[in-house]
């Protein structure tokens, strides 16, 4: 399965689509809808505070400043009784209008084996999205509507970061914002907030280019 593959994408979206059920809490974060969104490059390491215990405040606002938004936290970080994580899920969504997604990010445990083969196709096209030291990992942009029938780009990135998977995806892009930038550094902001391990538990399964 190609990483272009819309089956792949409809995986990502149909995870990150159905937390929308199980919000515990939503944290209201204003914006000024005169003000432009901020050009300014984003870090691959959070920052506090967070939104959700997960990303950078500070990268929504660069995301997001111009676009009247809430957070909305899915599932906060919570711990297993080995000390390990359980899952994470957040949510940006718009405040008026349709209230339509604006980021989702989803942390689960596990090896997804489509991201590794997925990555492994790319990484045969030279696509390298991630530093080598952290796992296989994608990105891609796709065209997409919004809930007003409006065209838009979709960014998506997906990151096998030691045992677990973390899915983002941004389906708003703040005038001149690099999307694809911005997917891979709040995937990577992720994993360095909550501190995961990068070295699996066991290797990854071998995946060959198809």
């Amino acid at each position: 399965m190609k990483c272009g593959d819309p089956r792949l994408y409809a995986i990502r979206a149909f995870a990150l689509v159905s937390t929308s059920i199980v919000a515990a809490s939503c944290t209201g974060h204003g914006a000024d809808p005169k003000s432009t969104a901020s050009l300014q490059p984003m870090p691959t390491v959070a920052t506090r505070p967070l939104a959700c215990d997960l990303i950078p405040a500070h990268s929504v606002d660069l995301m997001f400043g111009s676009i009247p938004h809430k957070v909305m936290t899915l599932v906060r970080p919570t711990k297993n009784d080995d000390g390990s994580l359980a899952s994470a899920k957040c949510k940006v969504v718009e405040r008026d209008g349709n209230k339509d997604s604006l980021l989702d990010v989803t942390v689960s445990r596990g090896v997804d084996l489509v991201l590794v083969q997925s990555a492994a196709e790319q990484h045969a096209r030279n696509q390298r999205y991630f530093p080598a030291d952290l796992g296989p990992g994608i990105a891609q942009i796709r065209p997409g509507v919004d809930l007003s029938g409006n065209d838009r780009k979709t960014a998506s990135a997906a990151l096998q970061w030691g045992d677990y998977t973390i899915y983002t995806v941004i389906n708003r892009d703040g005038r001149g914002r690099d999307l694809l930038r911005d997917v891979i550094a709040v995937t990577q902001q992720v994993g360095s907030a909550l501190h995961l391990p990068m070295k699996p538990t066991s290797p990854y399964p071998h995946a060959s280019p198809r």
